[in-house]
């Protein structure tokens, strides 16, 4: 029978082990892996269909004394397996695991996910970090199994693929019930925090992840007006939710209004994006140099005008700065020999 920790037994996990029987275990893959290798033909040290932990562990004793010994001393082989056991036995204290609840619509199929389900999610105390999931009909943890349906196994995965979106909507499908080493909080980027407050529109969605996964600094501003009274308030235009920085500038040098920043906004992802949802103008409060999270290789407050190598066709820096510095009321780029459409700034930021 499925070994459950009475903590756990509120939730109804694991349905179908306890109904039908066998244990689940997370394991080391590249560990199974180097053993195999040693192992006779048809010979296996996954973790599969075994009714509990101690069925399993005798099995590999079985192993060490058939195949791991010479001359009465451990083997290489011997010696893997020593090492695999502690390794099971650490990783599968279920006490250890976090339990999440998935909200998310039901997915269905292999590997789908139940809406209003509990799941484990396991860790040891040693290597508290994200592993998978161990789903009720499987009976080992699998490392894409949220990635499965979308969800990328970081941020910065997220980032790299323009997924920032998804990545925050898909990982606000699971709710944690049960989280002992913290793994799960983090995994989520939702870790609690009594000093810093929950997002809000004017912070910077792929920032704000970081700084709840990673603890990356970020000091975001409320407006434009909190940005020019900052002693280093800095504004910052981004595309693609995150997945780009167009530009940075300290706020000493913007002379043009928050409404000019967002037709840049625009213009500027006219040239490569070409979606007004994911463009954005953020202020935030660094000292320069420091350096922005984001999409693309990031970006960097200097102080002056900073814009991402993209836009190194001449003479649009030249253009947008006289827009910054107040001297003109539009940058007009030009992309090849065509003028950007005259699009309005981005609609979903509303001006004062």
């Amino acid at each position: 029978m499925v070994y459950i920790p009475v903590g756990h037994q509120l939730y109804d996990i694991l349905p179908m082990c306890r109904k039908t029987g066998g244990e689940v275990f997370s394991y080391s893959s590249d560990m199974e892996n180097e053993i195999r290798k040693l192992l006779p033909d048809k010979e296996s040290v996954i973790p599969y269909g075994y009714d509990s932990y101690e069925e399993f562990d005798k099995q590999l004793d079985d192993y060490i004394s058939q195949y791991g010994t010479e001359d009465c001393k451990l083997n290489r082989l011997g010696q893997l397996l020593t090492e695999y056991k502690a390794d099971i036995k650490r990783r599968n204290i279920k006490e250890n695991w976090s339990v999440v609840k998935y909200v998310g619509k039901s997915t269905g199929g292999i590997g789908g996910f139940t809406h209003g389900r509990y799941y484990y999610w396991p860790c040891s105390i040693e290597n508290s970090e994200y592993e998978g999931v161990i789903d009720d009909e499987e009976f080992t943890s699998y490392l894409a199994s949220i990635g499965s349906i979308g969800v990328y196994q970081s941020l910065e995965d997220a980032v790299a693929d323009g997924g920032v979106k998804d990545f925050m909507r898909q990982n606000s499908d699971w709710v944690i019930a049960e989280d002992p080493t913290g793994m799960a909080a983090r995994h989520l980027g939702i870790e609690k925090s009594g000093e810093f407050p929950p997002p809000e529109e004017y912070m910077s969605d792929v920032r704000y992840m970081m700084r709840q996964v990673h603890g990356t600094e970020f000091k975001p501003l409320t407006d434009y007006d909190r940005a020019k009274e900052a002693k280093h308030g800095c504004v910052i235009i981004e595309g693609d939710y995150g997945g780009q920085v167009y530009l940075t500038c300290p706020m000493k040098y913007v002379k043009c209004s928050h409404k000019a920043l967002l037709q840049v906004a625009s213009d500027l992802d006219g040239m490569y994006w070409d979606n007004e949802q994911g463009c954005n103008v953020y202020y935030e409060d660094y000292k320069s140099p420091h350096g922005v999270f984001g999409g693309m290789g990031g970006g960097v407050i200097i102080d002056g005008l900073w814009m991402h190598p993209d836009f190194n066709e001449a003479g649009i820096k030249e253009k947008v700065w006289e827009v910054i510095i107040g001297n003109r009321p539009r940058a007009d780029i030009v992309a090849g020999h065509f003028i950007l459409d005259q699009k309005p700034y981005c609609s979903q930021i509303k001006l004062d």
